[in-house]
């Protein structure tokens, strides 16, 4: 039954990494290079600092141009540089990940790698996907690809098979320390797996309640 499972689009993330000495001369390159489509916004950081946020936070606009919507983003001080804290939409609710991820890309093209060159540092983004398998184990993996593919896809884990098989999931991620969220396992489910979000989301909320139980009992045994 093993397989690789469809990958999940997720945020991206970019970080700005180099010597701690030259961060102020990387600071002000990011703010020469800040040019149109992109400008540097003073007034978003007095409103951050005002609000008592990151006090050496830098915020970023982008303007509305084809297959981009105009967005703030704001970067923050890292260990050993600067991150991408947030990229906030400034016309829509939300934005989609792909979306997220297509004007993290341009400030990473137009912006920061220009700016990096500049001040000797180095540009790092993570991936934009990400795969059940890149987060657990061969085994829980399977558990819960086993699990899945012969449930009551409408009924979710009532079924007394089912429900044994979904244990044996829970317990084995428990058992691994396994590093899978609830919110990547609803997604998993729905988007990989053809559950139905509702569904989705109960599961993956009792898995969360198993997991916190199970370490709960071990703490008190």
């Amino acid at each position: 039954m093993s397989t690789t499972s469809k990958p999940l689009d997720i945020f991206q993330d970019l970080y700005l990494r180099g010597p701690t000495s030259a961060v102020a001369a990387l600071r002000q390159a990011l703010k020469d290079r800040a040019t149109p489509p992109w400008r540097y916004a003073t007034e978003k950081e007095e409103q951050l600092r005002e609000l008592g946020e990151e006090g050496d936070a830098l915020a970023f606009e982008r303007a509305v141009t084809p297959g981009f919507e105009a967005a703030g983003l704001v970067l923050i001080a890292d260990d050993d540089g600067l991150k991408v804290a947030n990229i906030v939409p400034r016309e829509l609710s939300e934005l989609t990940h792909r979306a997220y991820n297509a004007i993290l890309a341009d400030f990473a093209s137009e912006v920061a790698r220009p700016a990096a060159m500049d001040a000797g540092y180095s540009v790092v983004m993570s991936n934009s996907t990400l795969q059940l398998e890149n987060v657990v184990s061969p085994a829980v993996a399977e558990a819960l690809r086993r699990f899945s593919v012969l449930a009551n896809k409408s009924t979710g884990a009532s079924h007394p098979l089912d429900r044994d098989r979904w244990f044996d999931f829970i317990l084995l991620a428990h058992r691994e320390n396994a590093q899978l969220d609830a919110s990547v396992l609803a997604r998993w489910l729905s988007e990989s797996e053809g559950w139905f979000e509702d569904c989705a989301r109960d599961l993956a909320g009792e898995y969360e309640r198993s997991r916190s139980l199970l370490t709960r009992y071990e703490a008190s045994a």
